[in-house]
């Protein structure tokens, strides 16, 4: 037996860095920046797009820039750990700023 919508998922042309993106603009213009349903939107959303942070090099070599490559899998947690900086950065920064 074979289910249409699970046809449709796997052969959708979306990647994840569009959903990515589309999450990050709802939680953004539609949810409230202090909600939780906002914070859950914004970290998927940001987790789908380090997810295929290293396609963005694929076309220097298509067989190092994947999940499956060392490589490949070095760029998403730099990106990753970019990203982690930057929240922190900018969360300490917001706590000085409201403490003033």
């Amino acid at each position: 037996m074979e289910l249409s919508s699970w046809n449709v998922i796997i052969n959708d042309n979306f990647h994840h860095y569009q959903l990515g993106i589309i999450f990050l603009i709802v939680s953004l213009a539609l949810l409230k920046k202090k909600s939780k349903l906002g914070l859950y939107f914004r970290a998927i959303g940001a987790g789908m797009i380090i997810d295929e942070s290293m396609y963005v090099f694929k076309f220097i070599n298509p067989e190092i820039f994947t999940h499956y490559h060392p490589i490949g899998i070095t760029i998403e947690l730099i990106v990753f750990l970019i990203y982690s900086a930057i929240v922190l950065y900018n969360k300490n920064k917001l706590k000085n700023f409201s403490k003033s």
